[in-house]
Order: structure tokens, then sequence, then C-alpha cells
């Protein structure tokens, strides 16, 4: 059994705004030695954001994520044509060592490219 929980702070400034904060964990009893919970991976990592609105229509976001021996890092742009087109640009990266648990994911960095339609 155990508690998870995240401090963050946040920060809005103009056309930015900023978010830094620390996922923990609290283990109130250990029942078994290989205990695997995804939604633990990252405890421990210290967290980060910022997104910047360049005006109505364009927004670049920036995120990422820390701990021990692994990093995952996410960027995108985004801009919308149209009430309906908006098309999104973004890296997501994934680095750090096999025993760590965002490192695990090391070779499973991405680029993606998405075109919405909305009604």
């Amino acid at each position: 059994e155990y508690v998870l929980y995240v401090l963050q702070l946040g920060r809005e400034a103009k056309r930015w705004a900023f978010s830094a904060g620390y996922a923990g964990e609290s283990v109130t009893t250990k029942r078994t030695q290989f205990n695997f919970a995804p939604d633990r991976g990252l405890a421990g990592a210290i967290l980060g954001k910022a997104q910047l609105n360049i005006d109505a229509k364009r927004t670049m976001h920036m995120e990422g994520a820390g701990r021990g021996n692994g990093v995952w890092l996410r960027s995108e742009y985004s801009e919308k044509w149209t009430p309906h087109w908006q098309g999104t640009v973004g890296f997501t990266l994934f680095r750090g060592e096999p025993t760590d648990f965002l490192g695990q994911y090391r070779r499973n960095s991405f680029f993606n490219l998405s075109l919405r339609y909305s009604f």
C-alpha cells in the first residue's frame, strides 16, 4: 500500500505559464518483494512545464520529468488555422539507464504530427 502525492508551484506572466513540482510517494505497507505499479513510475521525479501563448492562434508547450537516471522531455507547437482546423507538431524524448523507470523507455522517443478538425 502506498500514497502518491505531487507538490507543485505555478506562475503566469503575460503570455507565459510555468509550473514546477515534485512527485513523491510514501509506502505504508510493503506486501511483496516484486511489485509492479506503473502509476508509481514518476515517484521521486522533479517535474516542470512551460507554455507560451504566442498569439490567439499559436502556442508552444514544453514539459518534462527527471528522476534518478532517467529523463522525459516533450515539446509541442500548435497552430489554429480556422475555427475548425488545427495542426500540431511535437517531439518526445526518453533517455536514461535501463534500471530507471523512465530509462526503460529510452528507445521509444518519437516525433508526432497531427491534423485536427473540430465540429
